[in-house]
Order: C-alpha cells, then sequence, then structure tokens
C-alpha cells in the first residue's frame, strides 16, 4: 500500500502525451545516376567470374574474348575502375533524411 500511495503522489499532475513520431513524413529515396548502376553490374558480373573461376577453373571473360587479348585487358580494367567508383561513391555517400524531427 506505501508503494501505491508514492506512486499517486509521484504521479501527480502529470499529463499524459501521444509519442511523436521523429520523422514523420520525411521518407525518400535515393536515387542512383545511370554510372552508378553500370559500375554495379560492371562489379557484380566481375564479382560473379571471380567465383567461377574459384569454383570451377573457368573464366567467362578469356573463353569470350580469348586469354591475355587486348580486349580481356580492358574489360578487366573497365571493372576494376567500376569497383574504384564505387568504392569512392559509398565513402562519398551522405544520408538522405536530413529533415529535424518534428517536435
Amino acid at each position: 500500500m506505501a508503494i501505491a500511495g508514492r506512486t499517486g503522489q509521484f504521479l501527480q499532475g502529470y499529463k499524459y502525451q501521444e509519442p511523436v513520431k521523429a520523422f514523420e513524413g520525411t521518407h525518400t529515396m535515393r536515387t542512383y545516376s545511370a554510372l552508378y548502376w553500370i559500375a554495379l553490374i560492371l562489379t557484380v558480373i566481375g564479382g560473379l567470374n571471380w567465383g567461377l573461376i574459384g569454383l570451377i577453373d573457368l573464366n567467362v571473360v578469356e573463353a569470350a574474348f580469348g586469354a591475355a587479348t587486348i580486349v580481356t585487358r580492358a574489360i578487366y580494367v573497365v571493372v576494376g575502375l567500376a569497383a574504384l567508383y564505387l568504392i569512392a561513391a559509398a565513402l562519398m555517400e551522405r544520408p538522405v533524411d536530413t529533415a529535424r524531427p518534428v517536435v
């Protein structure tokens, strides 16, 4: 009984307030450039190629364009540049929601 009495005194004058949603109505979808999507696709294809090399010793790029040709080397360079671009884009990424909380 003593606890209930203390609780009643503690909550005296307390008004219930509905919780406030921090970012109500500010959800936005991130948009990416065409260069980003091209780099992402090239990097995924390069990763799949490396996966096939590791699993079953099949290099799809060399099978399609020949071993050690200028085209094969150019494809490897472009895929490497795409990966570097994605690394730079990830390091420079900023948060989408910069709105202030609703108070």
